[in-house]
């Protein structure tokens, strides 16, 4: 066994061990410049000598880098040092098993936790592979508590297996394994999640004489998946996971649709209830598809609605038909139901936002469901106003009565300038509408059209953005970077704001991404910083958005910009300046989804910032420079750099650079080669880190700026 921890492998610091497995020791790590925590998978010694276990390790780095899910950890980096193999993911920003099984002691919360394991796996076995190493330690969360599972396991010897209660019979006996071997893993760790170990298949301990609040048939489905041949279990992780939901429709509800399980609310129960029964009625019908719910955020009470995509968990289709009793029993919970909904906040595109002509943008509302009852059927439909290119009605997928919901809707702003609105209103399954009046405004300004221009005309127009009142200064200054990560589907694009606590001020922001991935926007919105980034490759890939938060300084934070026709085939250079009796803090830029066009250089320029862009086409489109600019708040800011780090030939590496003693990292910029691809630009410690690769042949440079607050 390996002694890892506190020790350097490769690029990442051991912290800690988290657990082992047959034949992997499983390490929790942190990579210094990314500024992220990962977890180190390593193989044992022992097999490191044995050739046919260590190919099959190593084939699992292509297999973990081709097969992509929200529900999977994505795979950062493999490597081997001084004969130590391992294999390194990203780790779930919410942490592991240890920290989040509290919150899964309740029936609801088990099942939806299944449906998003039972899709990871369903997108293993579509690839031909088996996952074989589900189990609560090598299950991580991400944000809004999305279960994530960890890495691949290696079927190795039976004395190990045998000692293993995840391990099915036939990796016991030796025998061939296939996707049903991770169905009788799947039956183990459900019986965990319900009783709290995982159960003795030798001295079986029934389901009922632990949760007499279960029905027999939930026992059921568990043992088929339990069966000691694998022919008798469910043939597909997806059949089991419909024959789970089918058992579980009456566990928890009496006739009068109270809830009796011992560990869960009876509203909630009665809530899910009618849920369920909604969802079956309407698929009986022929009249709806089951939506999903793509981020759950239990911990902090927000639900997010969206349509369901390839990235949301499978929902299985009920097969049941519903009793007249049922049907009454929902009718009658229905009737009894008062719908209400209360506005929250507009989480993207304040009233009156500035959007570039013919740019998509995504409008989110937060509401409150403070009905009597859940929203199961209902939608989002469009009443007045300009449309703006979105789709109208939108379904919505269930919302829990009394939390929060973000409702998405994907607009275009008109090509003409000028002021737009429209209101938007939740509808019941009954077709009423009920609840505020969702606004969206924006505000299409009349900006220089895309055509060659003679000469190049700069115009400064300060476009100040929203922030939060910080609060007075109550302790030391001091800078916390915020991270959120996103998925993006191959070929499409996606954007995402993360916001910065009360009290703070956004002073910057960054981002850090697989090469393929082009971010095209990256500016302040509102206290906090969004991306917008297209996806090149051909598989999902995940993009972490940063915001650099700036604490105690008293000041607020604004933006101004600067917009420009790019000169075709040639460089473009475009400079924006903050106002007198305010500080430059960082920047950021605009410069559309054509992938020709890259910023080369984005860095402070005396009391603003300045972008260099280079455009090998002959058009001429329109770019942008933002700058943050800190009001209100003493002291200045300067620019640190790190010159001429080498890039080694078809290598990827870092360059940071670290503020001086006494001074604050508020942002930081770069300045590279043409041939380099930027994939990662973030705060560093009290400094600031760019990485990048290097698909050329020779070696090429690489500049890293601070941007250093001495208050």
């Amino acid at each position: 066994m390996y002694d890892l921890v506190g020790r350097t492998l490769g690029k990442y610091q051991i912290i800690e061990r988290l657990h082992q497995t047959a034949g992997t020791e499983v390490y929790k790590g942190f990579h210094p410049a990314m500024n992220r925590y990962v977890v180190v998978n390593v193989l044992k010694a022992e097999y490191t000598e044995n050739e046919a276990i260590l190919q099959r390790f190593l084939d699992q780095n292509d297999i973990a880098a081709k097969i992509q899910h929200p529900n999977l950890l994505p795979m950062l980096d493999f490597g081997e040092e001084n004969g130590i193999y391992y294999r390194v993911l990203i780790y779930g920003s919410e942490g592991g098993w240890s920290e989040n099984k509290r919150w899964f002691n309740n029936n609801p919360a088990i099942v939806r936790l299944f449906f998003q394991l039972t899709a990871a796996l369903s997108q293993v076995h579509s690839f031909g592979y088996v996952f074989l190493n589900l189990r609560p330690a090598n299950i991580f969360f991400g944000d809004g508590r999305k279960a994530m599972l960890g890495d691949f396991g290696i079927a190795l010897s039976p004395e190990l297996s045998r000692n293993d209660p995840y391990c099915s019979p036939e990796v016991s006996r030796q025998e061939p394994v296939d996707q049903r071997t991770d169905t009788y893993a799947l039956g183990v760790l459900l019986y965990e999640l319900l009783t709290g170990s995982p159960p003795d298949m030798e001295r079986y301990v029934s389901l009922g004489s632990q949760r007499p609040d279960l029905r027999e048939d939930v026992e059921k489905v568990i043992l088929k998946a339990l069966s000691d041949r694998p022919e008798d279990r469910f043939q597909t992780v997806n059949t089991f996971q419909a024959a789970l939901e089918a058992a579980f429709r009456y566990t928890d509800s009496s006739a009068d649709g109270t809830a009796i399980s011992p560990v869960q609310q009876p509203e909630k129960r009665k809530g899910w209830l009618i849920a369920l029964i909604t969802v079956l009625i309407l698929l009986c019908l022929g009249a709806v598809t089951v939506f999903a719910l793509s981020r759950a955020r239990e911990d902090d009470g927000n639900d997010v609605v969206s349509e369901a995509t390839d990235e949301t968990p499978a929902q299985p289709t009920l097969t049941q038909t519903v009793s007249p009793e049922e049907l009454a029993l929902t009718q009658t919970a229905q009737a009894s139901c008062t719908n209400s909904a209360s506005f929250v906040e507009h989480v993207t595109i304040p009233i009156n936002t500035s959007v570039t002509a013919n740019s998509n943008f995504t409008k989110i509302w937060r509401v409150n469901n403070n009905s009597t009852c859940d929203w199961s059927g209902y939608q989002v439909v469009h009443t007045s106003g300009n449309i703006m290119g979105a789709n109208s009605p939108k379904a919505l997928p269930v919302v829990n009565a009394g939390v929060n919901a973000d409702i998405v809707v994907d607009m275009v702003a008109p090509g003409t300038p000028g002021s737009y609105s429209a209101i938007w209103r939740i509808q019941a399954g009954d077709g009423s509408q009920f609840g505020p009046e969702l606004m969206v405004s924006i505000i299409v300004p009349d900006l220089p059209t895309d055509t060659p221009l003679p000469t190049a005309t700069f115009t400064t127009t300060p476009t100040p953005t929203s922030t939060q009142t910080p609060a007075p200064t109550s302790g030391p200054v001091s800078v916390q970077q915020i991270s959120e990560q996103i998925n993006i589907q191959p070929n499409t694009t996606e954007n995402t704001t993360v916001n910065c606590p009360s009290g703070s001020a956004v002073v910057s922001g960054g981002f850090s991404h697989p090469i393929g991935i082009r971010v095209w926007q990256s500016i302040k919105d509102g206290n906090g910083w969004r991306i917008f980034a297209t996806n090149n490759l051909t598989q999902a890939g995940t993009l972490t958005v940063t915001a650099t938060c700036l604490f105690n300084s008293g000041g607020t934070s604004d933006q101004t910009s600067t917009q420009q026709n790019a000169q075709p085939n040639d460089f473009t250079q475009l400079t924006t300046t903050c106002p007198a009796g305010s500080i430059v803090t960082g920047g950021g830029w605009m410069i559309g989804e054509n992938s020709s066009i890259q910023v080369y250089q984005s860095s402070k320029s005396d009391n603003g910032w300045q972008i260099f862009i280079n455009n090998p086409t002959n058009t001429t489109p329109l770019i942008n420079v933002y700058a943050v600019c800190l009001s209100g708040a003493p002291g200045n800011t300067s620019q640190d750099v790190s010159l001429e780090n080498m890039i080694p030939p078809n290598d990827t590496a870092d360059a940071e650079k670290l503020c001086p003693s006494g001074t604050f990292v508020t942002g930081g910029g770069f300045m590279m080669d043409l041939e380099l691809n930027l994939f990662n630009t973030s705060m560093f410690q009290n400094g600031w880190v760019n990485s990048v690769g290097n698909p050329s042949g020779e070696e090429k440079r690489l500049d890293t700026f601070a941007i250093c607050y001495s208050p």
